[in-house]
């Protein structure tokens, strides 16, 4: 096994290097090259499989580095995969019928002008207009990529020779399918925000959150420091720190991924990278901390303030009282004080009675 896998090893070491020495020997690269890109697509006549591939090679970096990677337009869907889509599809179809459905019920029972008065009236009518093109898109892209395979599979046998095939209308299709899926899922999100925005108590944490943040400033600019430090030290050698933008998203998933992080700092930096990934960590561990006491803080300094608010009412609430109001939580304190004046209402009611019958008895 041993000797299989570094047989493996240098088996990949040696083509890199052969493909870098035939690259570098060609009469299209000097000294002034930056990177070279290569895009080519593959098919598989065997199969329903096409591939486009990017190979890009950086020569003006410290240590030698390419990068592969590859996307595929066209693939043999897996069993399984086609019940999941058959499910999506149904749940999909049945919203978007129960939506239809629902928003004629209210045009029949307001009328036209009533119903357009209002701006959900238009969120909904988007929401149905969205879908419904997503639908059609969907489709006329499926069938797009089943012909133009098949066109490309057969074009040599039908014609003797390679004709040229446009994919142009696909690309197309796949660009207004991906964003009218973004308006889509931005306009469920803000109908969720907004329906959650009528809960008393989720607003009051979205505020205790948002006062929270104020607090958050040290830690951004913290955060900003360790972007600019990455992109200066390993910009050069490691792909993921070679813009800024890319560096702010790897100092941001420390605790997501920590070991790949380690080990791509280590590859090339072994003195530097794990100095560098230490105070990281600790730096971003202590700021979760104080977020942690900041939330605590401003949840605290609310129940004091409303506890100072209603110490000048006639009757003082305890102050698990008053954290029980803070989450939420129904207390059976008033409820029982209020049976209790009820009870005796009725009980003076009832004595009232006996003596309006005892005088007309006499």
């Amino acid at each position: 096994m041993l000797y299989s896998a570094l047989c493996r090893v240098l088996c990949r070491v040696l083509c890199s290097v052969l493909c870098m020495n035939v690259i570098k020997n060609s009469f299209w690269i000097d000294q002034y090259t930056r990177f070279v890109v290569i895009d080519f697509s593959v098919l598989n006549l065997n199969s329903n499989i096409a591939s486009s591939i990017r190979i890009r090679f950086d020569f003006h970096r410290s240590a030698p580095y390419w990068h592969a990677s590859s996307f595929h337009f066209f693939y043999i869907l897996a069993g399984n995969y086609f019940y999941y889509i058959a499910i999506v599809a149904v749940f999909f179809t049945l919203i978007n019928a129960y939506n239809i459905w629902k928003e004629l019920l209210l045009v029949y029972k307001l009328g036209p002008s009533s119903y357009f008065d209002e701006l959900s009236s238009y969120v909904e009518i988007s929401k149905v207009l969205l879908s419904t093109i997503l639908c059609y898109v969907y489709f006329r892209k499926s069938y797009l990529k089943y012909s133009l395979l098949h066109e490309i599979k057969y074009s040599y046998l039908s014609r003797g020779r390679h004709g040229f095939i446009d994919f142009f209308e696909m690309a197309v299709m796949d660009y207004v399918f991906t964003v009218t899926a973004g308006f889509l899922v931005f306009l469920c999100i803000f109908q969720l925000f907004h329906m959650l925005s009528k809960i008393r108590r989720l607003v009051v944490f979205m505020r205790l959150v948002l006062m929270a943040v104020k607090l958050f400033y040290m830690p951004v600019l913290s955060g900003m420091a360790f972007t600019f430090l990455s992109n200066i030290l390993f910009c050069s050698t490691n792909e993921n720190f070679s813009g800024f933008g890319l560096s702010y998203l790897m100092v941001n998933q420390y605790f997501i991924k920590p070991r790949a992080i380690y080990r791509e700092l280590t590859a090339n930096h072994p003195y530097v990278g794990p100095l560098f990934y230490f105070m990281m960590g600790m730096m971003i561990s202590l700021f979760l901390f104080n977020i942690f006491l900041a939330f605590l803080n401003e949840a605290y300094s609310s129940i004091h303030n409303q506890v100072s608010l209603e110490r000048y009412k006639v009757r003082e609430k305890s102050r698990l009282e008053y954290v029980y109001d803070f989450l939420g939580i129904k207390t059976r304190t008033k409820r029982d004080e209020h049976d209790d004046l009820q009870l005796v209402d009725r009980e003076n009611d009832r004595n009232l009675l006996s003596f309006v019958k005892r005088l007309q008895a006499t």
